[in-house]
Order: structure tokens, then sequence, then C-alpha cells
């Protein structure tokens, strides 16, 4: 952003490309430590990140992985904006720059993900802007050019989004189209005003914006405050929209970033062509982004940790205590004073907007994406309730008194009359004929806990979830319930986007009240009333979600506000003991399901830590009080009576193998609805794929040397991948169909990416995190299908040792010197493997496809503490029926080994 605006600017002023600063002293660090688990924590979330580490990643594509997604997406601008699908696209993408120029990865010091790129020759690979927009933007479908195109700016000091718009803008004025030697010769004139079309270029130096206003056609340049905007088009995607009219510098995508959750799903997935929830999300997108600034960070870091990740590292780092609230609220200040100084400067609500061809005219639809003009009258109404969250006058202008409460000066001169209305004032709104979308979308997740059977339905008082959505207001999904009053001072103090207080039923809950209670008698603290704010005592989980995204959860004696909102600035979820049982409270800073898979992934790690603590601590011997033997054995009798209920039939499921790419989604569909029907996941998230054979309109060369197509997987030597004999060729053109990162496996339909087994494209930059290794599974050996759950069974006996003395103990997710597995009472053999969420050096992708590749390739393996990946040959009824059979398996299992150790135990005294 200092390259586009600001500190750039006063640079290329002063004629200066920039500024090195050695220094000899050593930095003072206050907790190594700490600071290293932090970077661990950082690194792994980073790693689990298909955007940043995937196959079709930043790490491996650089920046311009996005290209091929905002085609598919049709949110490519194209010929000034007056498009958003380019035909000649897919020639143009992140694999035609590998082929054609075998680049170099270079990045910023110490950088996973080293997102630019260099040439063979030097020159600097168009990071994705400048590959958009000097190709489709501009008309181009040269690769040539647009390399050329870059090193000129590079070298004149021109920032390519600016310069490229301009030239669009011009050829959309002018009429004439822009041959190679005429975008190079004005590039020229722009940034040293020479050459041929010195005078042209010097025309265009000043930006799109002069340059049309100077032609009478100001609504030619696509611009906000001056600014030009990145290669994007926000009728694709209306956080977005809103994201490029508010922010403080002009058009940008980085400084809220919607696209993250509007397309790339992360931290959940939104609605794209919906305002709702988004004006409350890009301000806390926007805190988020001026806190990274202020620490230094990368953004493309923020797509994977956030502030309560940073928060750690600058506590470590400082010896100053910080929780991720605190960073947003400095970030709020930062825009805050940015917001004062534009209006200094005369910049009010009608700097705030789009440009009219956005609210005129269409898109480029695909069969089935309609892209519509943006609703005037709905960004309006978002635009009204960003200014009225962000504490700003009905004009968009700063208030002294908010000015005040951030500890800023306001300058004489602005508005001060302009009255907002008080929180207090604006009241709260329960769903009812006309709910917002907000209410709808809570009250679906709501019920969704409840159609799981993690929560109740239909009891008096406070037995079912509640949440509370805000955006401009409250609501929430129900009516009456006794808890509202505590979830609106939580969610108000948090400013949150969404709350979820719920309360877990039968052994889930009795479990999670046992972990909570001996955390809080470890600290010496008694369950009852809260009669402090300090929160301290916490549950620590062992498996793979609670290590990756959770870290632990705080436990909060009694349903206190101000308790709860101080455990979840720190954390995303925490457990309150309130009157003699566990509820969960979860936020998000974007949408209800965030606070939804935080709190379904709180009931699986909490199971699962309970269950695995119990025989942990038998086979180390640990003396037990008789009332925790006899808690076990009714939670124990609970479990079963909740087993008794599940289904035990086989369900009939679709017959394969299927060659059209229809019916693989549908059968898709299908077993990811019956694995959470059937209880195999606490949570619905886990992943589902299939390999579709060759599809003729799909086909393409393997690569640029027509050559085919070899994969290499790292393995080390206790995992090696055995001779794949059975391996199925890649055809050109074959699909590997999966689900997309953070789709619930009950809701697959339309979230399901193609990914291509030639490598062409990384239109897949969405599909799930465990791509590369579903990809290395179906080149190594004969599965079609492959099914992956949690169910929690099985993962308890993944983290089941008997090794109590092994010096690896800690690091077992990661590496283990010893194979393992379970063999089944049917004789099929499972293995148990270590590997971590994600591409990075301990992923999964390393030793799980060597474990079911092997011998011909196997048809089930577990990955430690995560869960169970099932093959099939044909299509799903194989491998939903070994998910099924290994986890019941597990279940026995696991009480017989508790009931051998009870034995063991009581013959020993």
């Amino acid at each position: 952003m200092a390259g586009r605006c600001g500190v750039g600017r006063a640079f290329g002023l002063k004629n200066l490309k920039y500024l090195s600063v050695r220094g000899g002293g050593d930095i003072a660090i206050a907790d190594p430590a700490g600071l290293a688990r932090a970077r661990e924590d950082i690194l792994r979330l980073a790693g689990a990140s298909p955007a940043l580490m995937g196959e079709h990643g930043l790490a491996n594509f650089g920046t311009g992985s996005l290209f091929d997604l905002m085609d598919a997406r049709r949110m490519m601008p194209t010929d000034n904006f007056a498009r958003t699908h380019f035909a000649p696209a897919a020639r143009l993408n992140a694999h035609a720059y590998r082929n054609r120029y075998h680049p170099l990865r270079r990045g910023c010091e110490s950088c996973p993900v080293s997102c630019l790129r260099l040439s063979g020759d030097g020159r600097p690979l168009p990071e994705f802007d400048a590959m958009s927009y000097f190709t489709a933007l501009i008309g181009n479908d040269a690769l040539e050019l647009a390399m050329r195109a870059t090193d000129f700016c590079a070298c004149l000091g021109l920032d390519p989004v600016s310069a490229a718009a301009s030239l669009a803008c011009r050829r959309e004025i002018t009429g004439e189209d822009l041959d190679p030697e005429r975008v190079l010769a004005l590039l020229l004139g722009m940034g040293a005003g020479e050459g041929p079309e010195a005078a042209a270029g010097r025309e265009l130096s000043g930006g799109a914006s002069r340059y049309a206003a100077s032609h009478g056609r100001p609504e030619l340049a696509m611009a906000v405050k001056g600014l030009e905007l990145p290669a994007m088009d926000p009728r694709g995607a209306y956080g977005l929209a809103l994201a490029y009219a508010v922010a403080t510098h002009g058009g940008s995508s980085l400084r809220a970033n919607p696209i993250s959750h509007e397309v790339l799903r992360k931290p959940v997935a939104t609605d794209r062509f919906s305002f709702a929830g988004k004006a409350r999300g890009v301000k806390l997108a926007e805190d988020a982004a001026a806190a990274a600034d202020s620490l230094c960070l990368c953004p493309h870091l923020l797509l994977a940790a956030g502030m309560e990740e940073y928060a750690r590292a600058y506590a470590a780092a400082t010896g100053l205590p910080a929780t991720g609230g605190d960073l947003l609220a400095v970030g709020a200040r930062i825009d805050y004073r940015e917001r004062l100084i534009n209006a200094a400067w005369g910049f009010g609500v009608a700097s705030d907007d789009l440009p009219a061809r956005f609210f005129a005219e269409a898109g480029s639809a695909a069969p089935d994406i309609p892209v519509p003009p943006l609703p005037r009258k709905d960004f309006l109404a978002a635009r009204a309730a960003y200014y009225r969250i962000r504490g700003l006058t009905p004009g968009g202008a700063p208030r002294p008194d908010i000015a005040a409460s951030l500890g800023l000066s306001c300058p004489d001169g602005l508005p001060r009359s302009e009255a907002l209305e008080s929180p207090e004032a604006l009241g709260d709104h329960v769903p009812g004929t006309g709910d917002s979308a907000g209410a709808l979308l809570a009250a679906r997740y709501a019920a969704k806990l409840v159609r799981a059977g993690l929560c109740a339905a239909g009891r008096e008082g406070a037995g079912e979830p509640l949440f509370a959505v805000q955006d401009a207001e409250i609501c929430f999904s129900r009516e009456g319930d006794p808890r509202a009053p505590v979830a609106k001072a939580v969610i108000r103090e948090l400013g949150a986007a969404a709350l979820l207080l719920a309360e877990p039923v039968g052994a889930r809950q009795a479990a999670i009240f046992e972990l909570a209670r001996e955390a809080l008698a470890a600290a010496g603290l008694a369950v009852g009333s809260a009669g402090e704010l300090a929160v301290g005592p916490a549950v620590e989980p062992g498996d793979c979600e609670t290590r990756t995204f959770l870290h632990d959860l705080p436990v909060v004696r009694g349903l206190d506000a101000r308790a709860i909102a101080r455990a979840l600035s720190r954390r995303k979820g925490c457990i309150v003991l309130e009157g003699g049982r566990a509820l969960l409270a979860a936020a998000g800073s974007v949408s209800p399901e965030q606070p939804f898979v935080t709190a379904s992934s709180m009931v699986f790690a909490c199971f699962v830590a309970y269950f695995s603590r119990h025989l942990r601590d038998l086979r180390a011997g640990v003396v037990m009080p008789s009332a925790r033997r006899e808690r076990f054995a009714v939670i124990r009798a609970m479990l079963a009576a909740e087993a008794a209920r599940l289904p035990h039939t086989e369900p009939r499921l679709m017959a394969g193998p299927f060659e059209d790419e229809a019916a693989a989604r549908a059968a898709m569909c299908e077993v990811g609805r019956l694995v959470v029907e059937q209880g195999l996941v606490d949570s619905t998230f886990g992943n589902v794929s299939c390999r579709v054979r060759a599809l003729a309109e799909s086909a393409a060369p393997p690569d640029a040397a027509g050559a085919p197509r070899t994969t290499t997987w790292a393995a080390d030597a206790v995992y090696a991948v055995a001779p794949a004999l059975a391996a199925t060729p890649v055809t050109p053109g074959e699909l590997l169909l999966i689900s997309q990162t953070g789709s619930a496996l009950d809701e697959l339909a339309g979230v399901i990416d193609a990914c291509r087994f030639d490598g062409a494209s990384c239109a897949g930059l969405t599909a799930s995190s465990e791509l590369v290794a579903h990809r290395a599974v179906y080149d190594g050996g004969p599965a079609r299908t492959i099914l992956h759950g949690h169910p929690p069974f099985a993962v308890m006996l993944s983290m089941d040792c008997d090794k109590l003395g092994c010096p690896g103990l800690g690091q077992c997710h990661r590496a283990c010197s010893t194979p393992r597995g379970l063999t089944t009472d049917a004789g099929l053999y499972v293995p148990i493997v270590p590997g971590e969420v994600g591409a990075g050096a301990f992923g999964l992708c390393n030793t799980l496809p060597p474990a079911l590749t092997q011998d011909g390739g196997r048809s089930a393996a577990i990955v430690y503490g995560h869960g169970l990946f099932a093959t099939g040959e044909r299509d799903f009824r194989d491998a939903f029926a070994t998910l099924a059979g290994v986890e019941r398996f597990c279940r026995a299992e696991y009480f017989r080994r508790v009931d051998a150790l009870e034995a063991l135990r009581a013959g020993g005294k």
C-alpha cells in the first residue's frame, strides 16, 4: 500500500526508490520461549491455509494464484471494467508464466510464503494485479507484453495498477487499441516524459481520474478517492464494494480484505452477493489491518493467523500484556486518525462511493453465476450502517466525542451537529416478519446445533442455543431467552459481529463440565458464582483442531458478561460454568458461522480430551478418587444410550465409478450428508473428493513440452512409499473434485472445486487444505474416492500410546519413530501416522499418502489427533462402510482398553 499512496508518493517526489537501513544492535525479547510458541502457532496456521501454502497457493505461484479464481468467479476486470471475464485468461495464468519463464521464488526475510517471483533473466514476474491489468483490462493476450510492462514499471518507478488502469481508461475514451509497442511507449512517457508517446504519457501520469476528467468523461475512471481500483470487480463481492468505497486511502482490497471470506472462504465463507453483515465485518477487518500494519505484518498472513495469535507474539516480544481486543482497539484508533486527516482535506460522503458503472451495468455472467449491477439502495444502506458502526456522522465525518474517546483531538471546522444515535437508543431487534439476513442466518445455525444433537430444542428457559448478531443493530436468534442481556453486553463490549451461547447436552455436557470443573480445581477455585474478572484456568485438549486453531479453552465462573468478554478477547471460545452446567461462548468478526464452527469444534475437542485423559491416566497408574470413577461410569452409560439411538443399518449409496462430473458431485453431497447424520463427526467438518476420468472439453497438454506429469512426495524412512504398481495413470484433462476449504459435509452443494490433474489452473485455490494429500493418494494408488471425517473414538485411539517414557512425547502429532496402527475385528489394518493440517514441513501431505498407497493401496489410515481417511476404488460405498466400521471398532476397543487397565489396577491392589 505504501507503494500506491502515502509514503510511496513522498518517495516519488524525492526521486527515491527505497531506503536501506542496517543496524548492529541486539533486539531485546521479553519472553523468547513465549515468542517461539507464538511463532509456531502462526506458522502452523499459515501451513493450514490453502490460499497461502496449498498446492495452488501464494507460496507456490505468488499472488498470481488469484488470477484463475477471479476469472472463474466472474470478477476479472476486463476492458476497463466493462466486462468481468476475459476469454484468453486460461493461457495467461500463473501456470503459463511458470512454464515459460521458470521463475525463481523470492520474498521478505524469513517469510514462509515468499510471494514474489523473478524470471530466469532477473525480471520481476507480474503480481496478480499487474498480471490481470496488463492483459484483461487493456485487451492484451500476450504474456511477454505483461512481462515487459511490469519490468518497465519497476524501472520507471510506476505503480503497475495505476499505470495500467490509466491506459485502460484512455483506451475506452479514445477508442484506440493498444498494441505492445504503444503500451511500452506510453509507459515510458508516463514515467520519464520521453519517447514517441511523451506527450500522451505525461497526460496520463496524473492517473486515471485526472485524465478522464480532463477529457470530460470522469465516470470512466475506475477509482475511489483518486486511487485506481485493484484487479477485483466489486460487482462480484459486495463486501469488497463497500470496502473500496469507505477505505481511507482510496480503492484498496487489502484494507478490509473481504475477499478472504467472500471468495477464499476464510475464516468462514459469506454470501458474496449480499451486503448483510458486511458493514461491521469491514470495520473490524479495517481495525485488524491497521493494527497489522503498525506491527509491520504482511497482510497476506492475516489469511491464516488473527489478532489472537499476534497479540501473544506482541506480548512475548515486548513484555506488555495484550489481547486480540487490545490490538483491534489500536487499529480502530489508527483508522479514526486517518479519517480525521481525510476530513481536514475535504473528503466526505461524496468520496465514499464507487464509479457509476458498477451500479448501472452488469458484469459478464456465467451459466451458474449471475453478475448483476450493484443494488444502489442496498449499497447506500450498508454505507450508512458502516458510518454508524465506525462512529461517523450520517455524512461520513468524524465526531468530536468519538475522537475524544479514542484519545484523539478533532480539528476545528469539522461538522459537530450531526448526531448519531447511541447504541442504547437503537434498541434490539428480535427476528419476526421481515427478519434481517443476519438474524435468519443465526437461527439457521442455532437449528443446526440442535439437529446435530449438540444442543437441546424446545426447552423452557435457557436450553436452546442463543445467537446474537450485530451489524448496525443487535438481533437475536430467538425471543425471550433469559441470557439475552448477557449476550447483548458481551457482543457490545467485544464489538463483534456474532456471539453464541450454547449449552451442550448429554454425555458431551457432562464431559465438558468435568474438564472445566477440574481446571478450576487445579487453579484452586471452586465452581460457583463469579466474584472476580480474572480469567486464568483453561482446558487444554491435545487434538489437532485445538492445537491448530483453538490453542486452549478458558474457563469462566458464572454468566458474567465482563469475564466472558475478557476471555473472548484473547481466545475464539470459552467455557462458562453456571448453575451446575457448562455453557460454550464463542464470538466471530464476520458471520454467525464463525461461533458455530468454534462451538462445535470445542464440543469435539472436549469430548476427545475427556476420554483420552481418562485412558492416559489409567496407563500412567494415576490414583483416581472414587467420585471421578463414578462420574466416568455415568458418562459412559449416557454415551451408550445415545449410541443406541443412532442408525445402525448401512445406507444405500450411489454406485460408481462416476464418469460424469454431475453424478460425482451428487454422490459427494449424498455421502457428506450421511457422515453427519450417522454421528461420525461432532463438528460437521471433514472433506470428500472424487477422481473423475478425462473430460474431452477440459483436456490440455500436461506441460509446455508435452511431457507426462510426474509427482514426487516427501516421506521419511518410517513412512517410505512402496512401489505404486496399482496406480491409475493420469489422463490429460482429468479432474479431482474436492470439497472447498471450511465447507460443512452436510452442505456440499455448490462448494465443490474441480481441480485439474494436469495442473493447468489455480482455480482450485479454495479447495480443502488437504488437496495435496488427496492428490498424492490418487497419484500413487487405485483409489477413486476419498472420505475424511473426525470420528471421535478413532481420534482418541490415535492419541493412545503405551510408551509413557518416550522422548518424543509432546511431538507425536509431528513425527513418530515407531510405526503404529490398529487391526479391526474384521482383520483390517489401519495405520496411524503423524501429520499437521496443511502442507507445512510436518504436514499430513507427507505422511498420509504413503500410508494409503503402500502394499498396493490401503482402504483407511488415521492421522494422529485429527481423523480418519477412507478410500474407495469405485465409489463411496466402501469408503463410507470403512469409515463407519473403523469408528465402531474404535469405540469398542477404547472401552476394552479401559476395562483391561481397570482390571489390572484392581488386581494390583
